[in-house]
């Protein structure tokens, strides 16, 4: 294994499989201690058994909807509490969706800013009385 993230703690989100499993091993071959997260929680274990079979170190959190500010506070919460710091969010996991912009509904749009938009301040955080910010550097 290699040193380029020895000692930093990194969220990579959407590990359940494709390009956050990937993340996940490759940040753990560099050093990295690894926090993922995904929808399935099945699949995200199944990445953490991979990685650990492979020597990296890598733990997840429960199920994250991340266009939910509660559930991205958890998953930071959850970093802090098991490795009290967070060095590198890779922020990957997302949801698609696509349309014309003059046939785009009210909805589409609302569903596109939470699950494209929201969840990169719901994670990296914002000043306020009800979340903290959090460092990200790499």
């Amino acid at each position: 294994m290699s040193s380029k993230l020895s000692g930093k703690v990194c969220i990579i989100t959407g590990t359940g499989g494709s390009m956050g499993r990937a993340a996940a091993l490759a940040f753990a071959r560099e050093g990295g201690t690894v926090v993922g997260c995904d929808l399935n929680a099945e699949s995200a274990e199944e990445t953490v058994q991979i990685v650990r079979r492979e020597g990296g170190t890598m733990s997840h959190c429960s199920t994250c909807r991340l266009s939910s500010a509660a559930e991205c506070r958890e998953l930071v919460d959850f970093a802090m509490r098991t490795f009290s710091r967070i060095d590198v969010l890779f922020n990957n996991a997302a949801m698609a969706y696509f349309n014309w912009l003059e046939d785009i509904s009210d909805e589409e749009w609302d569903r596109n800013r939470r699950e494209e938009v929201d969840l990169v301040l719901y994670l990296t955080g914002r000043p306020g009385p009800t979340s903290r910010a959090v460092a990200v550097s790499s």
